[in-house]
């Protein structure tokens, strides 16, 4: 089934709606080409059980990542996640940019899901592979490959902050059933 999405402004918010976040076993073999590319890069950063440090993640090792990748850090204050940098091809696929902006900025009810799948991360302190399906509104992508990547800021060194790799495509899988 091949579902066609207009692509909008990413100025203009999106309506609400609400989403699916299904998660897989973390395994190599699940990942696409960007995902691998991304993890390979995260995997070279971390050693001794430590994960990559924040301050050396340089978007030109995982240039093809750049335009689906966000950097999410968590404020204590506000208890929310703070996207420091939305990619302009996910925030084109989601009708709205999210660059400087809190993950409560989502529309309603994504919003809450999103920030319970963060905090489960957090939470876990362990990457995250999986997928996510948008409901409820013909203005965003209906279907997202998904990665999320612990990193480690010397700046804060309890708090946490990850990286999202957010690939929206434009039709659902195709069922194996």
């Amino acid at each position: 089934m091949t579902v066609h999405i207009p692509m909008r402004s990413a100025d203009k918010p999106s309506d609400s709606f609400d989403i699916r976040i299904v998660q897989w076993s973390f395994l190599r073999r699940l990942m696409n080409d960007r995902q691998r590319l991304l993890y390979d890069y995260w995997l070279a950063g971390s050693a001794d059980g430590s994960f990559f440090d924040l301050s050396g993640f340089d978007p030109l090792e995982v240039w093809n990542c750049v335009g689906y990748l966000h950097i999410l850090q968590y404020d204590r204050a506000r208890d929310d996640l703070y996207y420091r940098l939305s990619g302009d091809i996910s925030a084109k696929a989601m009708a709205r940019t999210l660059h400087k902006r809190w993950v409560k900025d989502h529309p309603a009810p994504a919003r809450d899901r999103f920030r319970a799948h963060y905090f489960e991360v957090m939470e876990s302190g362990r990457p995250w592979l999986g997928e996510v399906y948008a409901m409820d509104s013909p203005k965003i992508a209906p279907y997202w490959n998904r990665m999320v990547l612990p990193l480690f800021d010397p700046e804060d060194p309890d708090g946490f902050v990850c990286l999202a790799l957010a690939e929206p495509q434009t039709s659902l899988p195709h069922s194996t059933n």
